[in-house]
């Protein structure tokens, strides 16, 4: 148990936006792609044409990060090794300290908090994720209590900044449409 509390307090601060942020050194170093060169697997995805995007490099480190974490099977292990020694950590657990990981880091800078909400919607994404294709069921209810934990606190955005109050106000609505989906959640899985 305090090898994988280590081992979680390891990948979580790999999750701090100061982390993953580039200076502005280096940023100042990185020229434009000339428009004649293709592109290639070497290269980021970017959402700004051209231009080298910061906050790719950032999302995509924290998608390793969570989601190595939050693999199906490995949620499903979560649950069965807590339910048969609960001095392990949960998946619950786990939820509970990427969240603070990420929806509590705190930043220093405009680029940090960039950072810091792309690594909110990656947690979003990947908590979705579970709910919905884990063939375990308990993993699916306790990646639903989080989205619904994470929905009320995307809500509740007083004091927020205004790009805060917008991202918060795109991922409420995301992890409420999913909630509300027309279709099963899951497909009947038959039990073992």
């Amino acid at each position: 148990a305090a090898d994988q509390e280590r081992a979680l307090a390891a990948l979580t601060a790999t999750l701090k936006p100061s982390e993953l942020t580039l200076s502005a050194d280096l940023l100042g170093k990185i020229p434009p792609r000339p428009p004649a060169w293709g592109r290639h697997r070497e290269l980021f995805p970017r959402t700004t044409g051209d231009t080298f995007d910061p906050l790719t490099p950032a999302t995509i480190a924290a998608d390793v990060t969570i989601g190595f974490v939050l693999q199906l099977d490995r949620a499903a292990r979560m649950v069965a090794q807590h339910a048969v020694d609960p001095r392990l950590p949960g998946l619950d657990a786990v939820l509970d300290r990427l969240t603070a990981a990420t929806f509590g880091a705190t930043t220093a800078t405009a680029y940090e908090a960039e950072v810091r909400r792309a690594e909110e919607r990656v947690l979003v994404d990947r908590i979705t994720w579970l709910a919905s294709a884990s063939a375990n069921p308990q993993v699916r209810a306790l990646a639903t209590a989080s989205l619904l934990q994470l929905a009320e606190r995307a809500r509740s955005t007083a004091g927020a900044d205004a790009g805060d109050r917008a991202a918060h106000l795109v991922l409420a609505r995301d992890i409420q449409r999913f909630l509300d989906r027309p279709a099963e959640p899951a497909k009947f899985i038959a039990p073992p």
